[in-house]
């Protein structure tokens, strides 16, 4: 129910006094459960909060959209069991619809029934933008004249998160376990930002693409909305863009990045990683580098951040102390499966590029993956 008016709302509630009445006179239980109804929605119209009936399934409560004699119907956030990120499941599928694409996408569902989910494209990811980023032009610009799908698809993930919140997932990530259990019941009320790694060095030798010892995976990613790490991400994005676009001395729709680092350093999981450590170490002064967060054996908490142990986001990697046995441990909550690329050669230019053949030897060493987001067109 919706009111916009005051006699709307009188009218109303003259109907459910009488209503109510009427549920009173009855002897049998059902005449008690009418009654308990009666007086919810009664109090559901004074405060204003909207009642959507779901499918028969429950009744979901919406923000109040109207305030009467200046009383601001919102509650204080004292329930620390109930979760800050909102229950909506974003995925993304760019220039190109391969019903195979889709095949992860079932366990989103399944695992996540009473969730929002989305499947973006390039009409609606468009429209996203250009509704909730009206007062930035220039971003919206950079967005729409954007080739490379990579950094696309990177900053539109960060878009989604910080407008909307919720998880974002590649489309090759596979739900494990149900959001509703990633963050532990005592956290709901506090956690904001959910990491986990994607790369920890364990003692070895730096990889090309990796500069830090752990680095995070952005192919799946949970938050609440406006959290400020993706206001910083998107700001930085756009600067990073900007700034390539202007070194390459053409417009924008015709830039192509000459090598991989300049993905992952401007929009990919390093700037990712940059920010998200730089935000956790306002929490913590004995966060002095990436190392510190080397082989974790449970989940840790940094402020509003939860950060994953490797097989959080990352199972099944034969690198970084992944669990890759062909079972499925208990703190995997998601299954990337690296069968995404976002290499193609229609959306690099790798005629600067020396280190091409050190990057490729790198992805195959590394399961074909760097930061994924459509299936054979993330860049």
């Amino acid at each position: 129910m919706k009111f916009s008016s005051l006699p709307e709302i009188e009218q109303s509630t003259t109907a459910i006094k009488a209503f109510i009445a009427r549920a009173l006179n009855r002897k049998n239980s059902r005449g008690v459960i009418t009654f308990v109804v009666a007086i919810f929605v009664l109090f559901a119209t004074w405060t204003g909060y909207e009642l959507v009936l779901a499918g028969g399934e429950g009744i979901s409560i919406h923000a109040p959209s109207l305030h009467l004699g200046g009383f601001s119907p919102k509650p204080e956030n004292n329930d620390t069991t109930t979760s800050l990120i909102p229950q909506k499941i974003w995925q993304v599928m760019l220039r190109s619809v391969d019903p195979h694409a889709l095949r992860e996408m079932p366990t989103w569902l399944a695992k996540n029934m009473d969730y929002q989910y989305t499947l973006l494209g390039d009409k609606k990811s468009d429209e996203f933008v250009q509704k909730n980023f009206a007062k930035e032009p220039r971003l919206i610009e950079v967005y729409s004249k954007l080739q490379n799908i990579g950094m696309k698809v990177d900053l539109l993930r960060y878009l989604l998160m910080y407008i909307e919140g919720g998880v974002y997932a590649d489309i090759d990530v596979a739900a494990v376990r149900p959001v509703d259990t990633w963050v532990p019941e005592h956290l709901r009320g506090t956690i904001k930002l959910i990491v986990g790694p994607e790369f920890d060095r364990l003692g070895g030798g730096a990889w090309a693409g990796m500069p830090y010892y752990v680095q995070f995976g952005q192919w799946t990613v949970a938050a609440a909305p406006r959290h400020p790490v993706f206001r910083t991400l998107i700001d930085r994005a756009l600067q990073g863009i900007e700034d390539l676009i202007a070194d390459s001395g053409v417009p924008i729709e015709e830039f192509k990045p000459s090598n991989n680092n300049q993905v992952l350093n401007s929009t990919g999981p390093i700037a990712f990683t940059e920010t998200v450590f730089k935000y956790m170490q306002t929490f913590d002064s004995n966060l002095t580098d990436t190392q510190n967060l080397s082989a974790m054996k449970e989940s840790r908490v940094y402020g509003d951040v939860l950060v994953l142990t490797i097989d959080g986001f990352g199972t099944g990697q034969v690198h970084s102390g992944s669990s890759h046995n062909g079972t499925m441990p208990e703190s995997a909550l998601v299954h990337h499966k690296f069968w995404s690329s976002w290499t193609k050669a229609d959306q690099m230019d790798h005629s600067k590029d020396k280190e091409e053949h050190k990057e490729h030897k790198r992805e195959e060493e590394y399961g074909g993956e760097e930061q994924t987001g459509v299936e054979d067109n993330k860049t």
